[in-house]
């Protein structure tokens, strides 16, 4: 009785773990709303809306999931949830409220993550939701 205890508490155990491997998680950052002249390739406008508390990111579900305080100190939540990857790599997600986005997860290179909107705004500019100076 004691061996199947012993081993079900080692397979939660290791469950567990890899659950929490498979997440990274950045503590710090600034967040930006941006609005891009696709023809020109130039911002139009960055306003930023809020400092990062957390991003988290899961790589079996390929998700963000990032926590911020605005101007008011009032936490907000944004989930990206993966959809699809393109032929080209470029991986897709969706957000409740802005729709599909096309991810350039600079982090690693330049503390940089980008979610740039798969439909334009107007005839020539695009939505970008930028996170920049993130660290761990």
């Amino acid at each position: 009785m004691k061996n199947i205890l012993l081993t079900i508490l080692t397979l939660f155990t290791i469950a567990v773990n890899a659950q929490e491997n498979n997440k990274i998680t950045w503590n710090s950052g600034e967040f930006y709303y941006g609005v891009q002249n696709q023809k020109t390739g130039k911002m139009v406008y960055e306003t930023p809306q809020g400092i990062v508390e957390k991003i988290i990111y899961d790589k079996f579900f390929k998700s963000y999931d990032i926590q911020y305080a605005d101007k008011n100190n009032s936490i907000g939540f944004i989930d990206f949830e993966y959809v699809r990857t393109m032929e080209n790599g470029t991986i897709i997600v969706k957000e409740e409220t802005n729709g599909m986005f096309a991810v350039s997860d600079l982090i690693e290179e330049y503390g940089i993550l980008l979610f740039v909107s798969t439909k334009k705004i107007d005839d020539e500019n695009l939505l970008i939701l930028s996170f920049k100076k993130i660290s761990k």
